[in-house]
């Protein structure tokens, strides 16, 4: 069976055993570039679903049971990130006494748009609250490099439990400081 982040890479590999092609040649028949196919081949990424049951055809894989193995992947995948958040509230909740939590927790889940943080706003809330970098780091779980990254806008992206997290943190901070 397939792990998660060799789809790519079996399929890939199988599909250029069976085809007896180069990667110039199987990166030509599914239309991209050759580096995008050392990458699947590396792990690093894997084929969109288009081009994922072109390869299981390849392959001599049953292409629906290929996507259908995807789909569920993606599903536990996204199950883990609720967990992840789950954790991380009951972190919070067990410094604040239920209500405070409660009520922290509504304002954020109202107000916060999922995907919405730019790098700036994390970089004021981080001034705001009198944070370093590191202290920052800390409260989301994350190194340190990371919050660079995000204020440099190296990573264009902050993900969403962990903008909830802090968004949550700065939320319990205030109602807590009235």
């Amino acid at each position: 069976m397939m792990q998660r982040e060799d789809i790519g890479r079996v399929l890939i590999k199988e599909a250029m055993t069976r085809q007896k092609w180069t990667v110039s040649e199987i990166a030509k028949e599914l239309g991209v570039t050759a580096n995008s196919i050392w990458r699947m081949k590396k792990g690093t990424i894997n084929p969109a679903n288009d081009k994922l049951l072109i390869l299981a055809e390849w392959a001599g894989h049953d292409p629906a049971e290929v996507l259908l193995r995807r789909t569920r992947e993606q599903a536990q995948s996204n199950a883990k990130r609720y967990d992840i958040q789950r954790m991380m509230n009951q972190t919070i909740a067990a410094k604040f006494d239920a209500k405070t939590f409660a009520r922290a927790q509504s304002s954020v889940e109202s107000t916060a748009v999922a995907g919405a943080m730019s790098t700036t706003e994390l970089k004021q809330i981080r001034k705001t609250m009198r944070w370093s970098q590191r202290q920052l780091a800390e409260q989301l779980g994350v190194a340190k490099n990371t919050v660079t990254r995000w204020e440099a806008r190296l990573r264009k992206r902050i993900p969403a439990p962990v903008e909830r997290h802090l968004r949550l943190i700065v939320a319990l901070r205030t109602t807590i400081s009235r």
